[in-house]
């Protein structure tokens, strides 16, 4: 069950993860625009020079500001599905132990059968009122 939590929470932390570097090149995409459009207004060709220097920058921080966002997400991910391995190897830890102390008790079962055998081979008679020990 904490597993299956696990993976549905890494699972949101990827889905989480594309929509936000999705938003965020979305953003970029606007501050390009806002750039192209102030520089544009002022005379200046956005085509070359420092201008399209400037766009070319916006861009590639952006995009590696996106890439960012989606290695957070895959490693939040990546953390999930760790805990949820940890969780399964927990449950599988806890299941062989169960089984060693069950075998444990009908080993200790068997032990306690063999005593009671040698016991009842030990002749305790108990007659009138009195009693003898002796062996067969």
């Amino acid at each position: 069950m904490n597993a299956q939590i696990s993976e549905k929470r890494a699972r949101d932390a990827i889905d989480r993860g594309t929509d936000e570097e999705q938003r965020h090149r979305m953003k970029v995409a606007q501050i390009m625009g806002r750039q192209m459009a102030g520089m544009s207004a002022g005379g200046v060709d956005v085509s070359f020079g420092s201008a399209y220097d400037t766009l070319e920058t916006t861009a590639i921080m952006g995009e590696l500001d996106a890439i960012e966002v989606r290695r957070n997400a895959a490693w939040e991910a990546y953390d999930y599905r760790v805990q949820g391995f940890n969780f399964n190897a927990q449950a599988e830890l806890q299941k062989s132990q169960a089984r060693s102390i069950m075998f444990s008790g009908i080993i200790d079962g068997l032990g306690h059968a063999v005593d009671f055998s040698d016991a009842q081979k030990k002749n305790t008679v108990v007659g009138n009122g009195g009693s003898s020990v002796g062996t067969y």
